[in-house]
């Protein structure tokens, strides 16, 4: 948001926080049942999340709390797909993105 004066000049601006969401498809291959329980797309309880990299020198991350949805989609390519939609909340402690480093086998 900016406050601006006669002529055009910013007199002040400030920032909102960031807001983050983690979107993912998984395969709705047959006698699979979905990770999360839905009713019609809506899910009503708080999931966390964590993205946990294969290369140790990426880095991960963790959502503590999410707001999730759900929507059923389909390809003639893949098929039946259900997109998942994580939209982060304001935790207990600390930021809504967390960094999650790889576990190492010290």
């Amino acid at each position: 948001m900016e406050a601006t004066q006669e002529g055009g000049g910013v007199v002040d601006v400030k920032y909102a926080k960031n807001k983050y969401s983690f979107v993912c498809q998984l395969f709705d291959k047959q006698n699979t049942t979905k990770p999360i329980v839905d009713n019609d797309g809506i899910i009503t309880d708080n999931y966390a999340i964590r993205l946990t990299p294969e290369n140790p020198n990426t880095k991960g991350f963790l959502m503590e709390k999410t707001a999730v949805s759900i929507v059923d989609t389909w390809t003639a390519a893949d098929g039946g797909l259900w997109e998942y939609t994580f939209e982060g909340l304001e935790p207990l402690t600390g930021d809504i993105l967390k960094p999650y480093p790889v576990p190492t086998n010290d």
